[in-house]
Formats: structure tokens, sequence, C-alpha cells
């Protein structure tokens, strides 16, 4: 029973934020569910779409996708990988940092409105519980990795 009260609670929260997101950005004329790719390919500068996939925890064709797009809205460009020809690399253009900076200065301030009223060592507790859930909530087959988000917190 009190899995499932957690369980909601988290999607609750988790569409609220997404919410206030889609809002913020979109103002902008921006489409939110590209914006993890761009955030990955600029904290990188420079990154394969292998990597991408691995580190975004799509498949390839979800990342291949998510390339074309972007490359559509002139916010990355592609080019040959100097060691292996058959790579591709994909960078962020100026306008792609720009939009990324935005994003991420949307996500600090969604961060500090989530926390408004908690206390310091509140905050620290509830950092450390969703760590652990997350870890609880990790396997093989599903392996979001927190280090791979540090590039927001900069």
């Amino acid at each position: 029973m009190l899995e499932m009260k957690l369980g909601r609670l988290m999607a609750a929260i988790h569409k609220n934020v997404e919410t206030m997101f889609n809002k913020k950005i979109s103002e902008d004329g921006f489409d939110t569910s590209y914006i993890q790719y761009l955030l990955v390919i600029s904290a990188h500068n420079g990154i394969n779409q292998n990597e991408l996939a691995h580190k975004t925890n799509v498949n390839k064709a979800s990342a291949s996708k998510a390339v074309r797009h972007l490359l559509g809205n002139n916010l990355i460009e592609r080019k040959n990988d100097d060691v292996d020809l058959r790579n591709k690399i994909v960078y962020p253009t100026e306008k792609g940092k720009q939009v990324a900076e935005r994003f991420k200065t949307t996500y600090r301030d969604i961060n500090k409105d989530m926390i408004k009223g908690f206390t310091e060592s509140e905050v620290a507790l509830l950092k450390n519980f969703l760590e652990r859930i997350l870890i609880n909530t990790s396997s093989s087959e599903n392996n979001f990795v927190l280090s791979d988000l540090d590039f927001l917190d900069r």
C-alpha cells in the first residue's frame, strides 16, 4: 500500500515538474521531447550517436531520430569522426548552446521552486532518499546514470 502511494506521489511530482518545464520553454517555441539530447550533446561538446544513446538511456533508433530533429532545427551539427570514419560526431551549434543554456537556467529555477520552504538539512535528507530510490530502481536494463546529469548543476 505504501509503495503505491509513493509511486503515485513520485509520478504526480514528475508530471507537475514536466508541466512547469514545458510551460516555461514552450514560450520560446521549443519542443521538450528533445531537451535531454541537446543537453547531453552540449555538455560533451562532441559525442557520437552510440554514446548519446547510452547516456540518455535510449536505443540507437531513438537517438538517431532525436539527432535528425536537432539537426533540422539547427541546434546541432554532425561531422565525421577523425579517428573512426564510421562514426558521426554531433556538436552543438551556437544556437544550440544558447538554447541549452536557457534550458539549464530553467531547470535550476524549477529546482529552486521545488524546494522552496525546505531547510538545508531537509533538502539533504530528501536528496539522500531520492538517490537511494534511484539505486533501488536501477537495473541492467534500466540504468539511468545520475552522474550523466551533473552538467545541469554547473
